[in-house]
Order: C-alpha cells, then sequence, then structure tokens
C-alpha cells in the first residue's frame, strides 16, 4: 500500500515545534522505522528547517516539504482574521485557499498513492477533490467538526472517501449528521502513546514528595493539562478546598502553564486562603518529563467540563498505572470504562460530588491500586502505539 500523509498548514512533521496531532503521525513514522516490511508512506509538510534536518535521521518514510509564498499566507491570515471577527471562520476554505495547500496539492498530483490521509482538516477537501477527482481520501478527525451543528458537515462525509475518527464519541457525532449510504466510511481509530515511556516507574514513587517536601502520609492529588475554563481546573481547586478540611493530609499538584489570564489569576486566588506547601503550581513542564511526575502523584483528576474527542492526558495518567477521577463528557467515559477511574458529572454539584470521589478514593488505597492497575492493563491493550501503523492500514483496507 502507498500512503500520503498529508498534515496541516501549522506545524511541521517531524514534530520538532510540538502539536498532538503532529505527535501522533511522529508514532505512525516511528511504527514504519520498527516494520520488517516497511509501508510506502509519504508525509506531505510545511517547511521547517529544523524538521527537515530530523527527517533525515528517518529511512523508512519520505518526506516533501512545501515552500510557499509567505506574502500570500500573510494576507489569507489577515481574511482569516476578518472572517473570524464575523464568525465565518468556518468558511475559510471556501472562500481563499491557503497557500500550504495549493502547493501540496500540485505536488499530490505528480504521484499516484491507494490512499490520501488528510490530518484533522476536513475544509481541505473541497480544493482537494477539484484536482484530485479519483484518488481515494480519507480524513483522519481529531476534532469534533463533522457535526449537526456545522453546514458543511454533510457535503464533507460525502466527498471523502473515509474519516477516520479518534473516539466512538467522535464517530457517533458524524453519524448523527451522514446519510445511512455514508455510514460505511465512518471508523474509530483511536489515538496512542508510547506505553514504554509512560509506565509505572518505582524509582520515580516518590519524585514529587522530594521535590516538594511531601510526607510519607500525605496524600498527592495532580493535575496536568491546561490551565484554562474548560478544562475544569477552577472546579478543582474549590472541591480541594472542601476535601482538604476534612483530610489535612491531603495536597494538589497542578501542572501547566502559568501564564496572565484572568483565568490563572482566579485559579491562584482560590487558593490563596489555604496554608503554604498544600498546592504547588509547577508551570509547564516538558513532556518528556510527564511520567515522573506522574509516577509521583496517588490520584490524578482531570475534571474536563467540554467534550473531550479523545483525552490523552487521561491515557497518559493511566499508562502510569494510576487512579483517575475525571468528568462524564464527550469520549471521557468509553476511555475509563471498564473499571479504570471514576467519573461524575458536569452539573451543578460537580465541585461536592469531586470533593466527595476526593475524600473516598484518598481512603482507600487497595481500591486506588486497584483502579491502577485495571487503566495500565486498558491502556496496554487499547492504546499502546506498536499497533498504531497496522490498525490504520486494516482501517483503510475494511
Amino acid at each position: 500500500m502507498k500512503i500520503a500523509i498529508l498534515c496541516n498548514e501549522v506545524k511541521p512533521v517531524p514534530a520538532v515545534k510540538g502539536g498532538a496531532v503532529e505527535t501522533l503521525v511522529d508514532l505512525l513514522i516511528k511504527n514504519n522505522e520498527n516494520y520488517c516490511s516497511p509501508i510506502d508512506i509519504t508525509v506531505y509538510s510545511k517547511y521547517d528547517k529544523k524538521a527537515e534536518m530530523s527527517s533525515k535521521e528517518i529511512k523508512n518514510t519520505n518526506f516533501k516539504f512545501i515552500k510557499y509564498n509567505s506574502l500570500y499566507e500573510r494576507v489569507f491570515t489577515v481574511a482569516e482574521r476578518l472572517l473570524a471577527k464575523f464568525r465565518l471562520q468556518k468558511f475559510m476554505f471556501f472562500i481563499l485557499t491557503h497557500p500550504y495547500l495549493i502547493n501540496v496539492t500540485k505536488e499530490l498530483r505528480k504521484q499516484k498513492y491507494d490512499w490520501i490521509i488528510v490530518e484533522n482538516r476536513p475544509l481541505y477537501i473541497n480544493y482537494l477533490r477539484r484536482y484530485l477527482k479519483n484518488d481515494n481520501i480519507a480524513l483522519h478527525l481529531h476534532n469534533d467538526t463533522i457535526n449537526v451543528e456545522n453546514s458543511y458537515s454533510l457535503k464533507v462525509i460525502q466527498l471523502f472517501d473515509k474519516v477516520l475518527s479518534v473516539s466512538d464519541y467522535i464517530s457517533g457525532r458524524i453519524l448523527q449528521v451522514c446519510r445511512d449510504e455514508d455510514s460505511y466510511k465512518i471508523l474509530t481509530l483511536e489515538n496512542r502513546i508510547n506505553t514504554n515511556e509512560f509506565k509505572p516507574n518505582q524509582t520515580y514513587q516518590s519524585f514529587l514528595s522530594e521535590k516538594y517536601k511531601f510526607t510519607h502520609e500525605d496524600i498527592i492529588l495532580l493535575y496536568h493539562g491546561r490551565i484554562i475554563p474548560e478544562k475544569g481546573v477552577l472546579e478543582l481547586t474549590k472541591a480541594f478546598k472542601q476535601a482538604f478540611k476534612k483530610n489535612p493530609d491531603l495536597k494538589l499538584v497542578i501542572i501547566g502553564e502559568l501564564n496572565e489570564s484572568d483565568y490563572v489569576k482566579d485559579v491562584r486566588n482560590e487558593l490563596n486562603s489555604l496554608p503554604p506547601n498544600k498546592v504547588i503550581l509547577t508551570n509547564y513542564i516538558e513532556h518528556s518529563h510527564l511520567p515522573k511526575y506522574l509516577n509521583g502523584g496517588d490520584i490524578i483528576i482531570l475534571p474536563s467540563l467540554w467534550s473531550e474527542p479523545f483525552g490523552l492526558t487521561i491515557v497518559e495518567s493511566m499508562a502510569v498505572g494510576k487512579p483517575i477521577i475525571s468528568t462524564r463528557v464527550g469520549a471521557i467515559p468509553e476511555i475509563l470504562s471498564d473499571g479504570c477511574g471514576v467519573l461524575v458529572d458536569v452539573n451543578e454539584k460537580l465541585i461536592d460530588n469531586l470533593s466527595n470521589q476526593i475524600l473516598r478514593i484518598s481512603n482507600d488505597k487497595e481500591y486506588r491500586l486497584l483502579l491502577g492497575k485495571q487503566a495500565r492493563e486498558k491502556v496496554v491493550h487499547n492504546y499502546d502505539s506498536k499497533m498504531y501503523l497496522s490498525d490504520l492500514i486494516h482501517k483503510l483496507r475494511d
């Protein structure tokens, strides 16, 4: 099978500048490096000097780096901002085509692929179909953008030959809008992580205690992710304050970028009334250092308030064998099924229910260990990156 992976116009692959989607493409590339019979893959990416240098170390995947007129991109950006101002940005690729897409399409026309996979850009299809009428084109969808709320959804589904979404939740959202005759196109390909990087590690069990001078009696609660309203960090701090009144051995570590936003200030203000050293705000840490932080916690709390398309932070926490408290929204219930965590509803009782679950799990070590064990087992079975590429190929052949 000959495959082209069409990355988007924002960040390059290899993922030298980060990016969730780009990191997942990197996993596919790493899989291909370890195949005894590698797949013929070409990755199309925006040009980046560092990414180009990094690609030279990869043997089994080809790369095409796309350069284009930066002046045109600036015009495009201005137009995009104007559309955003009038809440019309979803029509961007109907009105004006990004120079990256124009140039990458020219390159795609020079080759013949069994499949072209478009990474998380559903509106690319209108331009691609103009010039690649007979090619098999699949969308790899990472966000909730094809649904009943978006008027372009039905047309996009009709133009793609397959739509691979990152969770059953997202697949369900797509199926709500698509015609019965197109439903066969909709398949789920869950995100993956490297379970050799994220795994239980006894060496790091005392990492947080030693770093922040906690005692052996302390129960360390940990949050990691963006500190924004959608992630429920403020609700978590309020729940922690309630639980702390009943169990003073609780500690809270919040891992995330501490910018100057009003929301971060609200979080800080909420914590000001607590005694010193009860809550640690670490600021941003490198993703490669995250496993030792996660191993150092006792309970991971990720109380998202929005419908997560997948929830990679949850899977990373499960992989290190930790009990998780989260919310019953989006794809989170399917990830934390099979006794892998505890879910609370997002309603007017959210803070009280979070607090009650914190107290319940912190007081039951055997239950914590059971949840963590079952979480690790599910990640290894369902979300290990080793099978990512082979599962993708299987979905395309289905």
